[in-house]
């Protein structure tokens, strides 16, 4: 399969007609059984929130995660940002992002979640430092309800411990206004180097 097939796989793809026009209800868990599908599982508990069906959305071949970002190396399956953020965009969703870094993310976070827009959140996984994808929908003032793929229930983590010492990328998620017209790939992309740094930069401040 060539590059341009890989491409038009997932960009090609049918998929359901969207029109998400309310606040999502209350998150469940989507368990993992697959390495590099936490991505899509996260996503999947989002669009059933917002009850969207993530199978007549044919989110596994849209979001590309079995496709390796790197033709030869079969390890880069998984959930990237452009598409991601391609996809969202075609099922009349929008985002904004939100850097875990900056001193205000707790209030922006804490304002997002009141206004029922879940949380879709890269981390490194304090186990073993792996990327991983959760979702997150609820904030009681300390604590942020996490739904992760790994977990078969919700769990709960102290949001400012949470950004500083897991959370690399965090994505608003909400439906979109008509005159919401992004640049989904640019943005993904510009996403994914500002994850690369703070990496680097946590990494440097880890003893």
């Amino acid at each position: 399969m060539t590059t341009t097939n890989r491409i038009d796989e997932k960009m090609l793809a049918s998929h359901a007609i969207s029109h998400p026009d309310r606040a999502a209800e209350i998150l469940w868990p989507e368990q993992q059984f697959e390495n590099h599908t936490c991505g899509l599982h996260a996503l999947s508990a989002i669009y059933r929130g917002f009850g969207l069906n993530p199978e007549s959305e044919n989110l596994r071949i849209r979001l590309g995660v079995d496709i390796p970002a790197v033709p030869i190396d079969s390890t880069t399956t998984g959930t990237l940002h452009p598409d991601l953020l391609r996809v969202l965009a075609e099922d009349e969703l929008a985002w904004r992002m939100i850097d875990p870094s900056l001193a205000n993310a707790t209030g922006e976070i804490a304002q997002s979640l009141a206004a029922r827009h879940p949380l879709l959140i890269l981390i490194s996984r304090p186990e073993n430092g792996h990327l991983h994808w959760i979702a997150a929908d609820r904030f009681d003032g300390q604590n942020l309800r996490v739904i992760d793929s790994l977990k078969a229930s919700p769990t709960f983590f102290e949001l400012d411990v949470f950004l500083r010492d897991q959370a690399l990328s965090v994505i608003e998620i909400m439906p979109a206004p008509n005159d919401f017209k992004p640049n989904a790939h640019l943005e993904g992309i510009l996403e994914m180097n500002a994850v690369r740094q703070r990496l680097a930069a946590r990494m440097q401040t880890t003893p």
